[in-house]
């Protein structure tokens, strides 16, 4: 039997559709689609406390695309799930209606709390789980960064910063701060938030989200419309020590780079500024990039609550751009 499922991440910064296919027969979990699309939800949450009509306006078209992508490939159930711009915005709900009513298939919503994005984002950043190592996760989203330690599908140790590209970015604009500036506070938030937590000891360590992507793809020369080619790549601490500079004196530039989506080029230098802060508070040389995470978690949350995938089984990951 085949099942068709789909994922609606939906965070501070971005709208992202996953869609697989589960074959019991097989074991198998098959991507068709991963699409990705920035809606900036969170835009107007730190001044206003509330998600903006130009956002969800934005939010909806996204959405009507969304449907008719779940449509044509006959998908039975979306799971949407909000992250801290829906923690955060008093009209969280509401907003999920709206976005409800764009799809004609089951839908479900979750707002997760910080403690389900860590776990699921650390489910997701590693498929399929073979190995049995210690693996760290950083997931740096629009509104919050997650870190979390575990093996398997094991957490050991998590924690979520408020702490996100988005948000820094505007608070940054709003006080006219320049990059020193921004690396003193977000060195200051990351100590007082993660005191005690130094080089976890990890075997392998791994960074999620468009952010570490974006980085890899202008280290590598990887257009940010294959971004999907810097899953495995890696960000050391030196190369992007070096890059921090360059991508603030570029700022205005770089969306003008053809490794860099032009909606993400102005929050990029404050999402490598929370990277370097974390490298550095962990003592970590080198991260590895993956392009899945919260989303693939998410998913196979998705199929083991349904009795479809057994976590205590190994399992085949088939994905149409990557050899896994």
């Amino acid at each position: 039997m085949v099942s068709r499922w789909g994922i609606l991440d939906m965070g501070s910064n971005t709208l992202l559709l996953l869609l697989a296919t589960w074959e019991n027969e097989h074991n198998k979990l098959r991507i068709i689609a991963d699409e990705h699309f920035i809606a900036r939800l969170g835009a107007a949450v730190p001044e206003k406390g509330t998600i903006g009509d130009r956002e969800l306006r934005r939010a909806i078209q996204v959405a009507l695309f969304y449907n008719e992508l779940c449509r044509c490939h006959a998908v039975q159930k979306i799971w949407a799930i909000g992250t801290a711009v829906f923690r955060k915005a008093k009209n969280a709900n509401e907003v999920i209606a709206s976005l409800s009513q764009c799809f004609m298939c089951n839908f479900e919503a979750t707002i997760l709390s910080p403690e389900q994005e860590a776990l699921l984002s650390f489910w997701g950043a590693e498929l399929p789980k073979q190995s049995k190592q210690l693996v760290a996760v950083i997931d740096i989203g629009g509104g919050s960064t997650e870190l979390t330690v575990g093996v398997q599908w094991e957490v050991l140790q998590s924690f979520s910063l408020p702490l996100g590209a988005l948000w820094l970015w505007e608070r940054a604009q709003h006080h006219g701060w320049g990059l020193e500036r921004i690396r003193s506070f977000v060195k200051e938030m990351v100590s007082d938030t993660l005191p005690s937590l130094r080089s976890p000891a990890c075997e392998r360590a791994y960074v999620l989200a468009g952010t570490p992507v974006t980085l890899a793809g202008i280290l590598s020369g990887i257009p940010y419309q294959e971004w999907w080619r810097t899953h495995g790549s890696v960000i050391s601490r030196d190369d992007l020590t070096s890059l921090l500079p360059w991508l603030w004196n570029r700022r205005e530039h770089l969306r003008d780079l053809p490794t860099v989506h032009p909606d993400r080029a102005d929050i990029l230098p404050a999402g490598a500024v929370i990277l370097d802060a974390l490298l550095e508070h962990l003592c970590l040389p080198s991260v590895f990039v993956s392009v899945y995470g919260l989303r693939y978690g998410a998913l196979c949350a998705l199929l083991h609550r349904e009795g479809l995938l057994d976590l205590s089984r190994d399992f085949v990951v088939e994905d149409y751009r990557l050899t896994l």
